[in-house]
């Protein structure tokens, strides 16, 4: 494409331009810019810096349609496009060139509709400043003195047109500077400026959008909902079974669904990686606020029979409640775990020095409603950390030294009975 229409200003003016439209299907009649229904289109101009890179730059003024945001129709007819935007504005941008494309608002979607480029500097900058107001050039030897008095204005040239119709231009199509909108193909054709009485080749722009190399194959190898489905599934299956990674910080799970920003194969490294940091799975950097004090965490439960060895590490739940009357010897050898039991039956618990520790290094006979809070560790040996009887009794271990004596590892229960307030001493067991 040719080079795109260009308005200079300087330092000390403000800025004000005008773009007609004309109908190349009409003799170059004035183009109305209005909707199906009649009413004006809508448009925006971003006024930002000319540069390229890998960042995107920040616009430095937006206009907009109405009476002082900086876009107007000139006339009733909507044929003409007005843009201002004051000096004392403009005085806030660095000096250099921008781009102040057009762009059509369509149901909140903005689409590009004419690109523009203004170049911004001091009068002693622009050397065709005079030349382009009334036919006068600055030069470095003599410069000339002009009041309003002495040279009179004169009418301003028509600025560039942009046409539009359901063929490509011909070279009677317009003039120098217009521009040409092919609406019969798709994608539709850009051309222009027009120079020396020639058409340029057309340009292809879908919904305002230049093609971008590469585009298309970056948007395909994107990771798809489908890719982020399995892969947070995969992950929630790591965890439940125990591969599931260590976080150091609540960045880690963002990582995860920053997903739309990654690959498909990226997102499954991620999993993989994250799933293979360790089986220990604790959070670590949950902070509150004072309107979010903390982190409510939801625990399930699951009902399971007693038997000799009941697997802890295969629950899907912190809860459980242990059924039946059969005695445990074993929790199983899942490492690192937590876990709060309810009793619903008369059972023993088996104390063994090392794979499942019991308060008072000795056997518990449950009863109905007891609980108990257990832990385990790297080995995957478990330890009673708490238990707690669902009767309002007190079971307390005594040590002695004398065989015989009343010290003899007995133990005295100390039952709170429902009729009175005052505890009793309903038994001494000797052992």
């Amino acid at each position: 494409m040719a080079d795109l229409p260009l308005f200079q200003f300087t330092t000390q003016e403000d800025w004000y331009y005008e773009i007609p439209f004309l109908n190349a299907d009409a003799a170059g009649a004035p183009l109305q810019l209005v909707d199906a229904n009649g009413a004006p289109r809508v448009f925006e101009a971003l006024v930002t810096p000319a540069q390229s890179g890998p960042t995107i730059v920040q616009p430095v003024a937006t206009l907009t349609m109405g009476a002082g945001n900086g876009i107007t129709f000139k006339d009733a007819a909507y044929t003409t496009l007005v843009f201002r935007l004051s000096k004392a504005t403009a005085l806030t941008f660095s000096r250099g060139e921008y781009t102040a494309d057009i762009l059509e608002v369509v149901s909140g979607e903005r689409h590009l509709f004419m690109p523009v480029r203004i170049r911004y500097n001091e009068p002693s900058s622009i050397l065709s400043f005079l030349s382009r107001m009334i036919g006068v050039t600055f030069s470095a030897s003599r410069q000339p003195i002009i009041t309003p008095v002495a040279i009179a204005g004169r009418q301003g040239i028509r600025g560039p047109g942009i046409f539009s119709g359901s063929r490509a231009p011909v070279a009677a199509d317009g003039t120098d500077g217009d521009f040409w909108v092919n609406t019969s193909v798709a994608p539709r054709l850009f051309y222009g400026p027009k120079a020396s009485g020639a058409w340029p080749a057309g340009a292809p722009f879908v919904g305002g959008t230049v093609d971008v190399p590469g585009l298309t194959q970056a948007l395909a190898s994107k990771a798809t909902p489908a890719d982020i489905t399995a892969a947070i599934q995969a992950y929630d299956t790591a965890l439940k079974n125990g591969a599931g990674p260590a976080y150091d910080t609540f960045k880690e799970l963002q990582d995860l669904f920053a997903a739309d920003e990654s690959t498909a194969a990226a997102l499954a490294t991620l999993v993989g990686t994250k799933a293979a940091k360790g089986a220990n799975a604790d959070i670590t950097s949950l902070g509150g606020t004072t309107a979010a004090p903390g982190v409510d965490i939801a625990f399930g439960s699951t009902t399971v029979p007693s038997a000799a060895t009941v697997d802890l590490g295969a629950l899907t739940t912190v809860k459980a409640a242990i059924s039946g009357t059969t005695a445990i010897t074993s929790f199983g050898t899942k490492p690192h775990a937590f876990r709060m039991l309810r009793f619903a039956g008369v059972l023993t618990l088996t104390h063994n020095a090392t794979s499942l520790i019991l308060p008072g290094a000795a056997n518990i006979q449950t009863a109905v409603g007891d609980t108990a809070i257990l832990t385990s560790d790297a080995s995957g040996n478990w330890t009673c950390r708490h238990y707690q009887r669902a009767a309002s009794d007190v079971v307390l271990r005594l040590v002695g030294t004398t065989p015989g004596s009343l010290m003899d590892g007995g133990d005295i229960r100390v039952v709170t009975a429902a009729s009175k307030t005052d505890a009793i001493v309903s038994a001494l067991i000797f052992g």
